[in-house]
């Protein structure tokens, strides 16, 4: 297996990340209800631009981008505040927390959705990318390229 070729080599070079998400999480995203992204790992310690977001089967490709307003860890506590922003119930939040303290907490802003969504495969024979359940940390180079071949713009 190659290593993913658009993937950032260190913390100081990352424009943005890939982020699963499970396909029921499709239609909440597109709509631009989620606001809030919790996660129990770290995204780095350089904030990226970006977050990339690849839905999982049946879907398999990067379907939308989300600027990233903020970032930062956060008590479970603190985060239960923000479950409807981030569409899930305070049960969910805290089972998908479950034995950790903090959570790390991105706010995003408006969803942006691709034009041509970039397929799994398109991903891995093209350029050696296969879906983590963690971040996948983005050069520019990786972002120019798949804001390029999704359709996205920069802003104005």
């Amino acid at each position: 297996m190659s290593a993913f070729i658009l993937a950032a080599k260190n913390n100081d070079e990352v424009s943005g990340v890939i982020c699963p998400f499970a396909s029921s999480w499709h239609t909440e995203i597109l709509d631009g209800n989620v606001k809030v992204v919790f996660r129990k790992k770290k995204l780095t310690t350089v904030i990226p631009e970006w977050l990339y977001v690849y839905i999982s089967s049946p879907v398999s490709a990067i379907t939308a981008r989300l600027p990233i307003n903020s970032a930062g860890a956060m008590s479970v506590d603190d985060a239960l505040k923000l479950t409807t922003e981030g569409c899930l119930s305070d049960e969910e939040l805290r089972k998908y927390a479950g034995l950790k303290n903090d959570l790390f907490v991105i706010r995003v802003g408006e969803v942006q959705i691709a034009t041509t969504p970039v397929s799994s495969s398109v991903l891995s024979e093209e350029y050696g990318y296969f879906p983590s359940p963690n971040f996948v940390r983005l050069s520019n180079i990786g972002v120019n390229t798949i804001d390029g071949l999704a359709g996205f713009y920069p802003k104005d």
